[in-house]
């Protein structure tokens, strides 16, 4: 029998966040070796299956009202894993064209292609790795992410750097508790301030009905500017 099912539960709240502190670290400090993160997410098992990711409107529409307040209709944006492309496409409706975007899955890139044609047509997308790809982009007006960075590897902390070095305004909308074999738990706000960058805006994911409901109520979205000049005038 587990030893949490005979813990009585004050014990248990108590145990609890000691017990997850010393799991984040160890997940972090121990992790899997990097191409065993990669590899699942070139193909990923049925949890993942990028079919799944053409659900999820409520997020890609919190997103885009959010990146509307900080990035003129006409600026450059790139989105770091964009699986099937929902995010881009709702961009692409709000009237976004310079789209660009970086993906490790091939198959979520092909489904990207025949869901969502017309954005396809004038989107970038690089399919690789981020660690191979974001050197090589140019300087935008945002880069953002969605549930992505908090699977990079510890090994590859060093693309936070390079972010910082190409995003006049970083969105991202991240776990920052949860830890698993594949998930990596970081506080964002350190990372890119440490960076040199400034954050503007702050929400809970929890206190967004329709993120809440839609499975990121743990998470939260993170706005960083090279400058505090806040928002979009």
């Amino acid at each position: 029998m587990p030893i949490r099912d005979i813990l009585p539960e004050q014990l248990k709240s108590l145990v609890r966040p000691w017990y997850y502190s010393v799991r984040r670290y160890w997940l972090y400090h121990k992790p899997k070796p990097i191409h065993v993160i990669h590899n699942y997410w070139q193909k990923p098992d049925t949890v993942n299956d990028p079919h799944t990711y053409l659900r999820g409107q409520p997020r890609s529409a919190f997103l885009v009202g959010l990146l509307k307040k900080y990035v003129p209709v006409n600026g450059s944006i790139l989105e770091l894993g964009c699986n099937v492309g929902r995010n881009l496409n709702q961009l692409y409706q709000a009237g976004y064209r310079d789209l660009e975007a970086i993906e490790i899955n091939p198959e979520a890139v092909q489904i990207l292609k025949r869901s969502f044609p017309d954005m396809a047509e004038v989107a970038s997308i690089h399919v690789g790795l981020i660690e191979d790809n974001i050197r090589s982009v140019g300087y935008k007006d945002c880069i953002f992410t969605m549930a992505v960075l908090v699977h990079i590897h510890p090994s590859s902390d060093w693309i936070f750097a390079e972010i910082s070095k190409h995003a006049k305004t970083l969105i991202v909308i991240e776990g920052e508790k949860g830890a698993s074999w594949r998930h990596f738990a970081r506080n964002y706000q350190k990372i890119f301030e440490n960076l040199g960058m400034c954050q503007v805006e702050e929400i809970d994911c929890a206190q967004v009905p329709e993120l809440a409901s839609d499975g990121l109520e743990h998470y939260v979205a993170r706005v960083f500017q090279t400058s505090p000049h806040g928002l979009l005038k």
